[in-house]
């Protein structure tokens, strides 16, 4: 005896709850505003997890194009003790329009974020030395990290990396196809 679904060849999708994650002004992103697909990436640059997530997410990048716009929020783990200074830094190289570079750094160094380290990597990036030198006391961006913190909290982020697709959570280093199946389901909207 079949059920109706199979007489009738229907399917039934139900999507997973939609989060609406807040973007501040000065949360680095990739890509264009009226991309389709929007990754916000909970991330924290001493997180193993959160380092293997970024290959995933570069061939993400690669295939959907300007389909796809990724975002990134500071959530340094209390754990990891470098990490609030990692990402203190990188929103340095942000203000010197280097971000993803210098992301890319800190993740391929993930075992040097000490701040001699992390002004090694600014001169590796090819970031105004002077410039950067300030980061460790000014503390310019100590209020935009709390803020992705908050938002963390809010959106109920407990671990790095978490990823929110159009809305849609997906915790942990997921395999791509995970990521891509949301996404397929999401382009059509």
């Amino acid at each position: 005896v079949g059920g109706w679904r199979e007489a009738a060849h229907a399917t039934v999708h139900v999507a997973g709850p939609r989060q609406t994650v807040a973007i501040a002004p000065g949360d680095p992103a990739a890509g264009g505003l009226s991309a389709p697909i929007e990754i916000i990436e909970f991330s924290d640059f001493e997180c193993p997890y959160c380092r293997q997530l970024e290959p995933v997410l570069k061939q993400l990048r690669a295939k959907y194009g300007n389909r796809l716009r990724l975002v990134w929020k500071d959530f340094p783990l209390p754990i990891h003790g470098a990490a609030r200074g990692a990402a203190e830094a990188a929103r340095c190289a942000a203000d010197q329009h280097r971000f993803w570079e210098y992301h890319d750094l800190l993740f391929v160094n993930q075992q040097a974020l000490l701040p001699d380290d992390l002004t090694r990597h600014a001169a590796t990036a090819g970031l105004d030395g002077d410039q950067f030198a300030k980061w460790p006391e000014a503390g310019a961006h100590r209020a935009e990290i709390a803020a992705d913190l908050e938002e963390g909290a809010r959106q109920g982020v407990e671990a790095t990396p978490t990823v929110f697709i159009n809305g849609r959570a997906v915790i942990g280093a997921q395999p791509i196809d995970a990521y891509e199946k949301v996404i397929e389901e999401e382009l059509p909207r």
